[in-house]
């Protein structure tokens, strides 16, 4: 059991989100992101590009805050609570409802298992992300799509939910997720 559990450690769940996150993108044919907690940014650590010629790109090791964005989002409401409340109360530039709003978004998020941003980062785009759980059901990671807005329609936005949600799943239960979350 203690030699499984160091490999689980070890696992690097880029390689293994890889073929999940290769299928995303063809089934949705929108450009797919996997990103992970750095400090009080997320990091971009893998992209698959959508199929298409018209798509959304965001740049490899690009440093986002935490409070930005859909994957940024869905990580911070599956962190401790604890440590979200310390995060955002850390931002200087909230006000205490604008805090004690967020606060309330992510409880929200983290009850439906998914987030959904519009043009927070770059105008004119949108995003829907699920969190991907490790082991011990610690929030490791991201899985986004990043899409055009005006592409988007209810029908559309359910689709890429549950394809994202269903992505983000497998690879969490790859790299070692104990139980549903």
């Amino acid at each position: 059991m203690e030699i499984g559990l160091r490999q689980l450690e070890r696992v690097d769940f880029r390689i293994v989100a890889k073929e999940s996150m290769e299928q995303l993108a063809y089934e949705v044919e929108e450009s797919v992101y996997l990103s992970v907690l750095n400090g009080t940014y997320s990091t971009i650590i893998e992209r698959i590009d959508s199929p298409l010629k018209v798509r959304v790109i965001d740049n490899l090791g690009e440093r986002i805050p935490l409070h930005i964005g859909a994957p940024n989002k869905i990580m911070l409401a599956h962190m401790k609570s604890e440590e979200s409340h310390q995060l955002i109360n850390g931002y200087p530039f909230l006000t205490p409802e604008q805090k004690q709003t967020f606060s309330e978004q992510l409880v929200a998020i983290r009850n439906q298992g998914y987030a959904v941003s519009y043009g927070e980062k770059t105008e004119g785009t949108a995003s829907i992300a699920s969190p991907i759980i490790g082991f011990n059901n610690k929030v490791v990671g991201a899985l986004s799509v990043g899409v055009i807005s005006n592409s988007i329609n209810q029908d559309r936005l359910d689709t890429l939910i549950d394809s994202v949600k269903g992505a983000a799943s497998k690879i969490s239960t790859k790299i070692g997720r104990t139980s549903t979350v």
